[in-house]
Order: C-alpha cells, then structure tokens, then sequence
C-alpha cells in the first residue's frame, strides 16, 4: 500500500511561536500604556494604574503558563515520536464529523479510536480541517501514529 505523509510533527516542529509573541506583545503594551499613561495623557489621572502590576503579572502568568503547557506537550511528542514509542492505527475514517462554520472542530474514527481536533486549538499535534485544506476524508484509508489524543503523523493511503 501507497501512503504520503500529510503531517509529521518532526517535520512541522513548533507551530505556535507566532501565538505566543504576540500575546507577549500584548502583555507589553498593556503594562507599558498602564504605567505610561499618567505621562503620555498628564490630566486623564485614574485610580486603576496603580493595578497595572497586577493586571501585568496576571497576563503574564497566562502567557506562561499557555506557553509551557503548549511546548512541552511538543517536546513529549517529539521525543516519543524519535524513540518509537508512538501507538499506531491503520485503516478506513468512519464517522467522519467535518468542521463548518457553526461548528469548529472535526472528528473522525479509525477502527475504536476517535480523534477530535479544530484548527483554532493550539496544540502540538495535527489540527487541520477539511474545510481550511485538510486531507482527511471519509472513507479513506490512513495511517496514524499517535499518543493520547494528539496526532503526531498522518498518512494518506491509497
């Protein structure tokens, strides 16, 4: 059998650099314009600047957090995926629940195993829709190496 690899995570690495800059960047204007503003606009006073350093610490506590969930559930499935220890499954999508515009998210089974996944999820593994140029299809033959939920290649089979 004949199969193309449509997404390997060794291949893909890190998707999500691009989310976390900008909310970095987020939290730097929010804390800049809160600390800054008595200065920049001298009569707009108000009693919330002096919440700036919390409401910074609060952003950046989310951006951490988000960020090294995100990365290291990446770095997990990297080194699952060089040391083989991925499960794999072969066979026919059943079930196919393509993503619309009401309805985010995919989902698809392959022999007992479902996978569940939408492309606005930052998450390490495949996230692509059929609807924003995913290759799964229904009653196509694949071939996926997984852990837990997450995707980590998928193959096109014919």
């Amino acid at each position: 059998m004949n199969c193309i690899v449509a997404f390997d995570l060794a291949q893909t690495g890190f998707q999500h650099w691009g989310v976390f800059a900008l909310l970095g960047g987020a939290f730097v204007l929010t804390v800049l314009s809160l600390v800054l503003r008595d200065r920049i606009f001298p009569w707009k006073r108000t009693r919330y600047q002096a919440a700036a350093p919390a409401i910074g610490l609060i952003i950046l506590v989310f951006v951490t957090f988000a960020f090294s969930h995100t990365y290291f559930r990446y770095l997990k499935l990297s080194h699952l995926e060089a040391a083989g220890q991925l499960e794999t499954i072969d066979g026919v999508v059943t079930n196919f629940s393509p993503a619309t515009r009401s309805k985010r998210d995919e989902s698809f089974t392959v022999g007992a195993k479902t996978f569940r996944y939408a492309a606005a999820s930052v998450m390490a593994g495949f996230h692509q829709p059929s609807n924003e140029g995913g290759p799964v299809r229904s009653a196509q033959h694949v071939r996926i190496a997984y852990a837990g939920p997450d995707i980590v290649k998928l193959e096109i089979c014919s």
